[in-house]
């Protein structure tokens, strides 16, 4: 979702009832009162949010308005290894890291598990710090 509209992922996502509501709150809606509210406008400034999912009042899932958001610090991508070969799959995203190691910023890669579903962690740095991603291979 390379910035995508709010209107655009929120209709992927089927999310069309939740418009409006407590459950969803978008950027520029007005946001509720709430212990957490501090929280949610912090999401979109600090974080440069599109949306917010509530559960009750608790703030759950953060929408993104492009890849990686600007200042999370974290992220993560779950592939679906559809021959269930997770070490072919391991293998060959980190050749890919290391063909493009200098675009990429890659600073360090770490394999946290050899058993399904694998993690494999990387650092990356940018220009307002660091993100490290986790890709989750899960064999299918």
């Amino acid at each position: 979702m390379h910035n995508l509209s709010p209107q655009i992922w929120i209709s992927q996502l089927g999310l069309e009832d939740l418009v409006g509501t407590r459950d969803l709150i978008v950027r520029g809606d007005a946001i509720p009162e709430s212990p957490h509210a501090g929280a949610i406008e912090s999401c979109f400034s600090r974080l440069d949010l599109s949306g917010v999912s509530m559960i009750g009042s608790v703030p759950t899932i953060g929408f993104v308005r492009a890849q990686y958001a600007k200042s999370f610090p974290v992220g993560a991508m779950i592939g679906y290894v559809m021959d269930g070969d997770t070490n072919s799959a391991t293998s060959a995203i980190l050749r890919q890291i290391r063909k493009y190691n200098r675009r990429l910023h890659c600073r360090n890669r770490d394999i946290k598990s050899d058993a399904a579903p694998v993690a494999l962690t990387t650092m990356h740095r940018r220009g307002c710090g660091n993100i490290r991603l986790t890709h989750l291979l899960v064999p299918v």
